[in-house]
């Protein structure tokens, strides 16, 4: 059930802003977890996404072969035929070593941690924006957020929910192996957070919220409920970690 419950927002104790340089900091560190998390394909992996591209090149170029003959068609034609021939130096490339599989995760702040919400801390609040292939996503996380409360049109108190990755264990032999395994996801953590700079236009309180956004914690923050309580929250506030932090 949805609680109501701001009664004077004006009544909000204020939180104090971490240092740039705190921030910084955290930005550095989030975005190496989330590179160490996030590998670049192995060269296997590269071989086998171009055969996939090459396969699928195939059988359009077989198709427009197969095709009446027209000015488009043709030119069509030679081009799907320069694209092929660019894929298969490729593959030629990687399996000699001229052509390193280096690609990597592009940068980009780690899933937030429900459990690591101290005033200066940064992350994700959202789905991963780069998840692994199946089989690869063990250990990674991502954050499901439900809108609590709306505050105003760019404030609202979300409830989140933060998943991991593991290997689910579906049965066990008489000898305790494992009979089946897959990956699954469960619930490692959960908070109530006071968002600020956020987008409310369209939120329905009690909806899932699709929030895909960073965020710098704030510290924590009070404020009066409606039956006269006091509630404390942690205060996220939205921020582009490639500028100053002010």
């Amino acid at each position: 059930m949805l609680h109501i419950w701001i009664a004077i927002v004006a009544s909000v104790a204020a939180e104090s802003r971490p240092t740039p340089d705190t921030v910084a900091k955290a930005i550095e560190v989030s975005k190496a977890s989330y590179a160490a998390s996030h590998p670049g394909p192995t060269t296997e992996e590269v071989l086998q996404g171009l055969q996939k591209q090459l396969a699928i090149l195939e059988v359009k170029r077989k198709g427009l072969i197969a095709s009446p003959g027209s000015k488009s068609r043709n030119a069509e034609l030679k081009s799907v035929n320069e694209i092929l021939k660019g894929l298969k130096q490729e593959v030629t490339d990687v399996k000699s070593g001229k052509i390193q599989a280096t690609s990597t995760t592009p940068p980009h702040l780690d899933v937030l941690s429900v459990k690591s919400l101290a005033t200066g801390n940064v992350g994700f609040l959202g789905s991963d924006p780069f998840p692994p292939p199946i089989g690869k996503q063990l250990g990674t996380r991502y954050i499901k957020s439900r809108c609590r409360q709306i505050v105003n049109a760019n404030e609202a108190i979300l409830e989140i929910e933060e998943h991991l990755w593991y290997t689910k264990i579906y049965g066990s032999s008489n000898n305790g192996q494992a009979v089946r395994s897959g990956p699954d996801t469960r619930v490692v953590g959960t908070a109530e957070v006071w968002v600020v700079g956020i987008k409310t236009d369209g939120m329905v309180e009690g909806n899932p919220v699709e929030a895909n956004i960073n965020v710098v914690s704030l510290g924590n923050r009070q404020f009066t409920t409606a039956i006269g309580g006091r509630r404390t929250v942690p205060v996220l506030e939205v921020f582009d970690p490639d500028k100053p932090f002010k």
